[in-house]
């Protein structure tokens, strides 16, 4: 949405991942979450290369393209980067060390044209609803034409 805005007519962020030291969610942890990436991403890589899915220098550019920005933020762009993005935005937040509240409500608050989704996965009926809104936000911003939702 930086490098080439022109080809994002809209975007859903779901659970945005970033560095957050005030959190709000159920599980609190001390301090800022940055140990929390190389616990998640040294298990994962673990896997990725003990299967032979991922050498060991592609999972380290991996994880330094991710994570080793040094961005107290999101990792790919910084707070003034949001604040020019203009296409809609639906933010459906996260609740966990890894997804924290704060970085979807900080992008939701910068950003000049999106919403907060804050809860969204708390029952069915619930997450349903969260369905038929992102389908009605990518039908009226995705620039594409979108499956129907099979209603259960």
């Amino acid at each position: 949405m930086k490098e080439a805005p022109d080809r994002f007519p809209g975007a859903v962020l779901l659970q945005p991942i970033g560095m957050s030291i005030h959190t709000t969610e159920r599980d609190r942890w001390p301090g800022v979450n940055a140990d929390a990436t190389t616990h998640w991403f040294g298990d994962w890589a673990k896997d990725m290369e003990s299967t032979g899915k991922a050498s060991v220098g592609a999972l380290r550019g991996l994880y330094e393209a991710m994570f080793g920005s040094g961005r107290d933020f999101v990792f790919s762009v910084t707070r003034e980067d949001v604040q020019k993005m203009q296409a809609p935005m639906l933010v459906l937040m996260g609740l966990d060390l890894y997804h924290p509240s704060e970085t979807a409500r900080e992008v939701a608050r910068l950003a000049p044209a999106a919403e907060l989704v804050e809860r969204w996965r708390d029952s069915p009926e619930v997450l349903e609803e969260a369905v038929d809104k992102i389908l009605s936000f990518l039908a009226q911003h995705g620039g594409a034409p979108t499956p129907a939702h099979p209603k259960s």
